[in-house]
């Protein structure tokens, strides 16, 4: 294990640390499994209890109060959580996925699984603001960001696509089938935290589209200008795909600007391809991995650096093609 992977590792244990010290800590528990229309009188949903905290207030049966700091738990009768509230392209945490819109530290503490019903079409948590949120001990499954579109060049399988290095510039706007944090300044940590089946929209484009088109990035996460920490965690079958192929960037994770810290996790069955790291993609990171097993992914690359620096310990990388840098071949 290298020094640098160790300095920068535990700089983000003890600031995260140093913080929920100095920190009063909300708790805010959610008592009922539904999901549904905020301000349910009848108990805490967790849709209304992400409210709350970005009130810093109450939404129907959830308390958060005043504060900065909030832990997020479950009774032990709410082992699942099903996403089934779908609506209008919003970020107000009304409807579709899970809008924290303040900049907070949140800690989601379980056991606790976290999935969308088939019917729910978008992603499980859109993080809209500089926050620092902790997942431990959860399992955030089946998550899909936004996949309605239609193919803008009417190309379908076999048309013309974009220069497949444009969509390392392209924000996360379809990307991040779990967690998307795109508007900069997060901090996400995954503690004992299984990601499992999580899709991005499509992936096809005329080559004459502007650089700015629209690309899925990041299958499970996808973030901007983010500090990322993953430790004792899985990451499993998720993919940049489409209704024809898997395309994008990042099977499992893709994270632009920041820096990104992996131990001990395991990286299994991602997907993505043509061009795009089937397992993490990262462009301007300093990536450390230690104590980690990737296997099985399905791209040309399992790990692909556009820019940055990769520092690798104790680590399985399977596969004939697994790590690609600085640009994509």
């Amino acid at each position: 294990m290298t020094r640098a992977f160790v300095f920068g590792a535990l700089c983000v244990l003890a600031w995260l640390a140093a913080a929920s010290a100095h920190a009063q800590v909300n708790v805010v528990t959610v008592t009922l499994s539904t999901d549904g229309p905020i301000s349910n009188p009848n108990g805490c949903m967790l849709r209304d209890a992400i409210r709350a905290i970005n009130l810093g207030g109450s939404s129907g049966g959830c308390t958060a109060g005043a504060g900065n700091a909030y832990r997020l738990v479950f009774t032990p009768t709410v082992t699942t959580v099903v996403l089934t509230h779908t609506g209008g392209d919003e970020d107000g945490n009304l409807s579709g996925d899970l809008d924290l819109t303040r900049a907070v530290r949140l800690h989601i503490l379980g056991p606790v699984t976290i999935t969308a019903a088939p019917s729910f079409q978008d992603r499980l948590f859109d993080i809209r603001s500089g926050a620092t949120v902790t997942f431990e001990n959860v399992t955030l499954a089946n998550g899909r960001a936004s996949d309605q579109e239609t193919d803008p060049s009417g190309a379908g399988p076999g048309g013309t696509f974009i220069n497949p290095i444009l969509p390392y510039n392209n924000t996360c706007t379809r990307g991040g089938g779990a967690v998307r944090a795109e508007t900069g300044g997060a901090t996400l940590v995954f503690s004992n935290t299984d990601v499992v089946s999580n899709t991005t929209g499509f992936g096809f484009f005329d080559e004459n589209a502007p650089p700015n088109s629209i690309y899925p990035l990041g299958g499970g996460l996808c973030a901007i200008t983010a500090t990322v920490l993953v430790r004792d965690s899985r990451w499993i079958s998720n993919a940049t795909v489409n209704m024809y192929d898997y395309y994008g960037g990042g099977g499992a994770i893709f994270v632009r600007g920041g820096n990104v810290h992996v131990e001990r996790s395991r990286f299994l069955d991602n997907r993505s391809r043509h061009f795009a790291p089937s397992q993490i993609g990262v462009a301007g990171n300093q990536l450390w991995i230690t104590g980690t097993t990737f296997e099985r992914g399905l791209g040309p690359a399992y790990i692909h650096i556009l820019s940055g620096t990769l520092v690798a310990s104790d680590t399985v990388i399977t596969g004939s093609r697994p790590i690609t840098t600085p640009t994509i071949d």
